[in-house]
């Protein structure tokens, strides 16, 4: 929200009473009698191989404690945002923003048809074909996710959002996150080591081949890449368009990510430390993405 376009503590007060509605519906669904049900219901439904899940917990014994303690929102600033997703493909259905503040402007980059009364404004991506030549949607998205300064020009800052990250409250509280690196993200939850990432996604997330993942950790291990750096997870993002380390890190992150194993946030971990930049620093969004009140996440098609 613009600085002085609302009353401070009303609009404050709106702000708390969304995300308090939006934290007891993650607190009903993460309660014991809610997963007994959801186990009950889908008993036939098999989420990943036992063998391999076993694999997993053998290597990996316990979640990362966050010990950081994050500012109280400031759902105010002076500059206009972009917030903007991308979808291409059936992968997501957009769904609209529960909020409108007078700052934010709300872009997606979709092959869909977007609805004409939609909050959010369709981009023309034709001026970009030259760059997207040849690119699959999966190549097209992480390029439009890690450039919006290409795309988004007349924007100081942006926040992109997975196309299954549905905005509750101001996402103006992002940009105010934003420290020196100039680029801010969630805290992951589940790991904060890119080797204990690798596990993941060979035996449970499944969607690069485990071989490419072994060469990736075997050039993660040749690079002098420690254990145990940090994670950030990588569906929510704000940005300072005018940040130079900002600018290094998403030019580093997309060779990275074109040129080895096509996993974003093993990708951004390598990225981070290789520029000398903390994942603390980064980490300024929240502890765990998939309880912050100021969003809800759905599942993918």
């Amino acid at each position: 929200m613009f600085i002085g376009s609302v009353d401070k503590t009303e609009y404050e007060m709106q702000m708390d009473n969304i995300s308090r509605l939006l934290g007891l519906y993650y607190s009903t669904i993460n309660s014991d009698t809610y997963k007994l049900g959801a186990r009950i219901i889908s008993h036939k439904k098999k989420i990943f191989n036992l063998f391999d899940e076993i694999k997993l917990r053998r290597r990996i014994k316990s979640k990362p404690v966050c010990n950081h303690s994050f500012e109280k929102p400031n759902y105010f600033h002076s500059e206009k945002i972009a917030v903007y997703t991308c979808v291409f493909g059936k992968y997501d259905i957009i769904e609209e923003p529960y909020c409108k503040p007078n700052n934010v402007d709300y872009y997606v980059i979709t092959d869909q048809e977007v609805p004409s009364n939609s909050l959010w404004k369709k981009i023309d991506i034709k001026e970009y074909d030259n760059e997207l030549k040849g690119m699959s949607n999966v190549e097209k998205n992480r390029w439009f996710k890690m450039f919006p300064h290409k795309f988004l020009k007349n924007y100081k800052y942006s926040v992109y959002v997975d196309g299954n990250v549905v905005p509750v409250t101001d996402f103006t509280e992002f940009i105010n996150r934003i420290k020196f690196p100039g680029v801010a993200m969630f805290r992951h939850s589940a790991n904060d080591c890119v080797y204990k990432e690798a596990l993941f996604n060979k035996y449970r997330i499944k969607k690069t081949p485990s071989k490419e993942i072994d060469i990736q950790v075997e050039f993660l291990k040749k690079q002098g890449m420690p254990e145990n750096y940090g994670m950030t997870t990588c569906n929510v993002i704000a940005r300072d368009h005018n940040n130079e380390l900002c600018l290094q890190l998403m030019e580093d992150w997309w060779n990275e990510f074109i040129t080895r194993c096509r996993r974003d946030q093993m990708s951004f971990t390598y990225v981070a430390w290789k520029n000398n930049v903390k994942i603390e620093d980064i980490a300024q969004l929240g502890p765990d993405v998939w309880e912050a009140s100021s969003l809800y996440i759905k599942r993918h098609i």
